[in-house]
């Protein structure tokens, strides 16, 4: 009795958990299993050992648990949002084909919840991550056509301005980032944030590259104030200069910006959070 209580004791408490190294914890997992108590109090253990190891990238292992749980255990909401969960994972791990039938899976979920469960907000996040597998596969142009029929959130913004710039389509790609500028609602009378002065960097790197002399010239004048007290100074100016300035390393600077950027990966990160799956 002593040591079930102990084995359930582990994995029940989030924070002692948290000190034991995931590999460690995976083991004393699959060496004592025998100790799994059954019915939901076994559910929470699995799913608090595979958020634990979601959290250190060691997502094989955390697959299994998910997948386990999906077609043994639970039903309802918890099992949309472990299946939303399960295709996030997949999609970190560069697994689209994957992905894409957890999202198939969480898509079948939930049409069967009641109509009070079937909010919008949950069809958005199916949309976002299978235009993020999509975009995995090479699938671009299908990936952005999903996240045009969406609302234009911040989120759904930042992920069109991520596979816009992955795919070098680079009007789309400033027509994005400039959404998402606005949305950040970036103030020219403060000194700008890193964050801030990266995006508006992004934004006329976007807007040179799809030669948009017009906007990259409205750019420079919105912006040189506000960019000249930041280290960025001197690549925008050489970025946003008139043309008949330009200078041949100019597109080696653009694609050295370019090849070094990685825009906006938080919306799958933001899935390694451990997150209590709702009963």
């Amino acid at each position: 009795i002593q040591m079930g209580e102990a084995f359930s004791s582990l994995f029940l408490d989030k924070e002692l958990l948290a000190k034991v190294p995931p590999p460690e914890a995976a083991t004393v997992f699959e060496r004592f299993s025998e100790l799994m108590p059954p019915g939901e109090t076994g559910s929470i253990i699995a799913q608090n050992l595979a958020e634990h190891l979601v959290a250190s990238d060691i997502f094989a292992r955390a697959d299994e648990l998910f997948q386990y749980q999906l077609d043994q255990k639970l039903t309802g909401p918890a099992a949309f949002v472990t299946a939303t969960r399960l295709a996030a994972i997949r999609l970190i791990d560069r697994r689209p084909d994957e992905a894409l039938a957890a999202i198939d899976q969480a898509s079948g979920i939930l049409q069967g919840l009641p109509a009070k469960e079937r909010v919008p907000s949950r069809y958005e996040e199916l949309a976002m991550l299978r235009s993020s597998a999509y975009a995995q596969k090479g699938r671009s142009d299908q990936a952005l056509d999903i996240l045009r029929e969406l609302e234009k959130t911040p989120e759904v913004n930042r992920l069109r301005a991520d596979i816009a710039w992955k795919a070098s389509y680079w009007d789309d790609a400033a027509e994005a980032i400039h959404d998402v500028i606005l949305d950040e609602k970036i103030s020219l009378t403060r000194p700008l944030e890193k964050k801030h002065s990266d995006l508006i960097l992004q934004y006329v790197v976007a807007l040179n590259l799809a030669n948009d002399r017009i906007r990259l010239a409205n750019a420079r004048e919105r912006y040189t104030q506000a960019m000249n007290q930041t280290d960025k100074a001197r690549i925008f100016e050489v970025i946003t200069r008139p043309r008949q300035s330009a200078v041949l390393a100019d597109r080696a600077t653009l694609e050295s910006i370019v090849s070094e950027v990685d825009m906006f990966s938080d919306f799958l990160e933001s899935y390694k959070e451990a997150a209590k799956v709702p009963e």
